[in-house]
């Protein structure tokens, strides 16, 4: 009887014991789950409940083993194993279903289609801008920059834009305020890639498709009007992915001719800088490295012989007066070429009257002759301005 009541007592232990370890493995499991990243939580639980409990508690109680059994042991049966499992699509779509909205500047209306395209318009007249700056300055409050989608199928009809007008909140019933459209309600041949609505806050506007087949993101709304009606643009946006480049020997700043702001009212030509300084540290402490010895400098244009891109490294007695490259890409860049590849975590720089709100750091990978972003602000001032990468 004494042997017998002591193996009944071991029997119980056991099965305790298991069914403990079952509930502990559980609470571990259901902890994990509730700290998996927000996007990878449905593949990530259909994924382990098709395993056996216990197959589970091998995997958490093995760091480094996969599900199945510990690495390199046993395979631990799993059922349900022809649920179908969320393919790399899916679980793209439903990460970027959890994400928020990217935010949207004042003065502009943005909308995100279900396929994750943007869309943005200026409220007011768009008059000097094209969809680039319209995608960047519209999500310039947003950590990831921003530029217009290239080859985004045009709608040939009023038709065509009835989703992309309800995203952005109006209709194409017509400006009560200039009820006689132009162009036959097509945009003009300038603007053939662009759709343009009336400017201004009313709900009802005047639209015009574009007459080309694929949306334009470089066409600037520059005027144009009907019977003194003025317009705005409805531009695909898309996020632009920041280059990882840290090492290099090319580097530049840059901006584009609608950033930089003037004494002289629509004079984005001119770009004034002083005092650039490169720096290895993130913060700018520390020695600047040697941009006199060695060096190639260049730039997209300048004021003349006193004004020249190096009287920006180094050299007293003027400072670079910038000019854009010419009057149709508007590109402003003042770039230095090292000797050998540098590292670059910080740049400093002066700018003067003629400066620029929009400016980027740029650089070449090895073996490239691409110009990537690296980083870019958008609140740059006049006196000293810090960019870290």
């Amino acid at each position: 009887m004494r042997i017998l009541s002591l193996f009944k007592l071991c029997f119980f232990l056991g099965i305790f014991g298991l069914t403990s370890a079952r509930v502990s493995a559980r609470n571990r499991l259901d902890e994990a789950q509730r700290t998996i990243p927000r996007g990878q939580a449905q593949h990530s639980l259909r994924r382990t409940q098709a395993c056996d409990p216990q197959a589970m508690a091998n995997v958490i109680s093995a760091p480094g083993s996969r599900p199945g059994g510990a690495a390199g042991g046993p395979q631990v049966p799993c059922t349900e194993q022809n649920e179908e499992s969320a393919s790399p699509e899916q679980n793209e779509e439903s990460a970027r279903q959890d994400q928020d909205p990217p935010l949207c500047a004042p003065g502009f209306s943005c909308w995100e289609n279900d396929s994750g395209l943007l869309w943005a318009k200026y409220n007011g007249e768009a008059s000097g801008m094209d969809c680039n700056e319209v995608c960047f300055t519209a999500f310039s409050g947003n950590p990831m920059f921003h530029t217009c989608k290239e080859g985004v199928p045009a709608p040939s009809t009023i038709n065509g834009l009835t989703a992309v007008m309800d995203g952005l909140g109006f209709d194409c019933r017509g400006n009560p305020n200039k009820p006689n459209p132009c162009w036959g309600g097509m945009s003009p041949p300038t603007l053939g890639g662009t759709i343009l609505i009336s400017a201004g806050d009313q709900t009802s506007k005047n639209c015009y498709v574009p007459t080309e087949s694929t949306l334009s993101c470089g066409q600037v709304v520059d005027g144009a009007n009907c019977y003194g009606e003025l317009f705005s643009s409805v531009c695909p946006c898309m996020e632009e992915e920041l280059s990882t480049i840290t090492v290099s020997k090319k580097w530049r700043l840059y901006t584009h001719g609608n950033y930089p702001k003037t004494q002289q009212a629509n004079n984005g030509w001119q770009w004034d800088l002083d005092s650039i300084f490169f720096y290895t540290s993130s913060d700018c402490t520390g020695t600047a490295l040697n941009t006199t010895d060695g060096t190639t400098i260049t730039d997209s244009g300048n004021a003349g012989e006193f004004w020249g891109p190096e009287k920006a490294f180094g050299q007293t007695g003027g400072k670079w007066g910038g000019r854009w490259d010419n009057n149709v890409d508007k590109n402003l860049w003042i770039a230095i070429e090292f000797p050998t590849a540098v590292n670059v975590g910080c740049i400093q720089f002066d700018q003067f009257d003629n400066y620029a709100t929009y400016i980027a750091v740029e650089a070449v990978a090895a073996g490239s002759t691409t110009w990537e972003r690296v980083n870019f602000v958008t609140d740059g001032q006049q006196n000293r301005n810090t960019i870290q990468m």
